[in-house]
């Protein structure tokens, strides 16, 4: 359905930002562990009250960083060569 309003522009552009996601979804599954489950707990935020501006923030990050990796084509390196 979403496809027939592809042409729209906001429709257009959150199917853009999924598919960079969904081209990336290897990279993004293992950058967001890092982030949640290293860096969040590194830092150790205290304040419960701040929880949806620092998963905002990390949201934007991880797609920011998918972005990159499609743009570089850099998904060649995740493959499992033919044996």
């Amino acid at each position: 359905l979403l496809l027939k309003f592809r042409h729209v522009r906001p429709v257009g552009l959150y199917i853009a930002a999924a598919e960079v996601l969904g081209r990336t979804s290897l990279f993004v599954f293992i950058v967001q562990y890092f982030v949640y489950f290293s860096v969040f707990v590194w830092l150790d935020f205290g304040s419960a009250t701040l929880w949806p501006l620092y998963f905002a923030c990390s949201a934007v990050l991880l797609w920011g960083t998918a972005l990159l990796w499609d743009k570089g084509n850099l998904n060649k390196y995740l493959i499992v060569p033919k044996l």
